[in-house]
């Protein structure tokens, strides 16, 4: 039977800083429990430093998003590629996305096949 997955992002809130230090007390915190998968997702710029405090623990990281295309001259984005090194999931689809930015059914398809 599949554990249940317990996720977590802080959106686009917090510093550098902030970020190691939930992420350097959850890890703490959680230690060796194995009940349920932990995954958290910090803002992309964070993602090397909170995958540095983490390395050695149960908790798995993602992203909170992705562009579908693998490189381009798409400024702000982050591709699959950059985030593979780091990273074993990504929120796609999040209604935030949905309402905010517009995103619609066909985009995140897209976005999910890349990063299938």
């Amino acid at each position: 039977m599949r554990k249940y997955l317990v996720a977590g992002n802080w959106k686009m809130n917090g510093t550098l800083d902030e970020a190691v230090n939930l992420s350097e007390k959850l890890a703490e915190a959680v230690g060796d429990y194995t009940e349920v998968d932990i995954l958290i997702c910090p803002p992309a710029i964070d993602i090397p430093s909170v995958s540095f405090c983490i390395r050695n623990t149960q908790i798995k990281l993602g992203a909170q998003n992705m562009n579908a295309n693998a490189s381009g001259a798409f400024t702000g984005e982050i591709s699959y590629n950059m985030l593979k090194p780091f990273c074993q999931y990504v929120i796609l689809g999040h209604s935030e996305r949905r309402q905010i930015f517009g995103e619609k059914d066909a985009m995140i398809a897209e976005k999910a096949r890349s990063a299938v």
